[in-house]
């Protein structure tokens, strides 16, 4: 009978974690455990050290108010005693509570980093190369010839062209498209844009962690 990643952990063999670790690639299911912050607060802000795919708690232990905090759906409006994941994955709370630190447990987002060029049509919208589709932006910069070339603030995911603000961009829903303002791309140009990837959505991405594991190891 085939040995398991399980039974060789609870064995605690020297000669064959290694190989099983290996085997199930247990650094990247590492990558993506539950971690725990202690956070500076800034203009509303907390800035995790990856960016969360979801809140586990929030606790703020310093400022205008302190306590657990209602965990409210990505990007929502927070109002006093809430907060939320926002557009980069950080997390932003109530300007009424003035929170300046807090302890935050959240679970990071699973996915590579691509950084990569890609063309604007004149309608504002960039196209992720290779058939990737992202899970989360993390930066979009419009480069020269663009009207108003730059970086841009990355509001929420699904944010049509022609909802964005000036020096606005957003992932659309879908996940393989960025819009940006029509207009300060003006004429045809590319945009420079890091992301991360869902996992397995086209070239150069690892499958989902736990498809992994089932297709490798028998955890049973």
């Amino acid at each position: 009978m085939a040995s398991t990643v399980k039974a060789e952990l609870s064995r605690a063999n020297p000669n064959q974690i290694a190989n099983m670790a290996n085997l199930s690639q247990l650094g990247d299911g590492l990558g993506i455990v539950p971690r725990t912050e202690l956070v500076t607060v800034a203009a509303n802000v907390g800035v995790l050290s990856q960016p969360a795919a979801s809140l586990v708690a929030v606790f703020a232990t310093a400022g205008g108010a302190t306590g657990e905090l209602d965990l409210i759906k990505r990007n929502g409006a927070v109002i006093a005693g809430d907060c939320a994941i926002n557009a980069v994955g950080n997390v932003v709370f109530a300007a009424a509570d003035a929170v300046t630190e807090a302890e935050i447990t959240y679970i990071p987002i699973e996915g590579e980093e691509f950084t990569e060029t890609i063309p604007v049509t004149l309608g504002g919208v960039g196209t992720l190369l290779q058939t990737r589709r992202a899970i989360q932006l993390t930066a979009a910069t419009l480069v020269a010839p663009a009207a108003t070339p730059g970086a841009k603030t990355l509001v929420a995911r699904g944010t049509l062209v022609g909802a964005l603000g000036a020096g606005e961009a957003a992932l659309q829903a879908g996940g393989t498209t960025i819009a940006f303002v029509a207009a300060e791309a003006a004429a045809a140009c590319t945009a420079t844009v890091t992301y991360l990837a869902f996992p397995g959505e086209g070239e150069g991405t690892e499958d989902p962690f736990g498809d992994r594991l089932d297709a490798e190891v028998d955890l049973t």
